[in-house]
């Protein structure tokens, strides 16, 4: 801004910009404690832990799983999967967050539990 001559405020200033050697990377949550928070999900059986278990196998975006529509989840497939994409009511966070997500383990369980959920009365 200076060289040029702009007047104004810079909107980056005070931006700390980390150096690629001093960024702490997240470390994944242990095997035994992936099941055992699992276990607990299917323990207490409601839709809250459906959420937590269905995240813990797809590694989906907590928003990406609370925003997904029963049409987004398909059970009766070969390999049953969820349509992760754009909704009215939630937007994804990129363009290729667009994608198909194989339901294993305990996210296909916590999926079933979703949609029976969904379409009792």
């Amino acid at each position: 801004m200076k060289e040029h001559g702009i007047e104004g405020k810079n909107a980056f200033s005070g931006t700390f910009m980390p150096d690629r050697d001093d960024v702490t990377r997240r470390k994944p949550i242990p095997n035994d404690v992936l099941k055992h928070i699992q276990q607990r999900c299917m323990e207490a059986n409601d839709d809250p832990r459906w959420l937590v278990a269905l995240i813990s196998d797809t590694g989906m975006r907590l928003s990406e799983a609370a925003g997904l529509a029963v049409e987004d989840i398909h059970l009766n497939e070969e390999i049953p999967y969820v349509d992760i994409k754009q909704h009215p009511w939630r937007r994804l966070k990129t363009p290729s967050s667009q994608r198909k997500l194989p339901l294993v383990g305990c996210s296909i369980w916590a999926a079933r539990q979703a949609v029976s959920a969904s379409i009792s009365p």
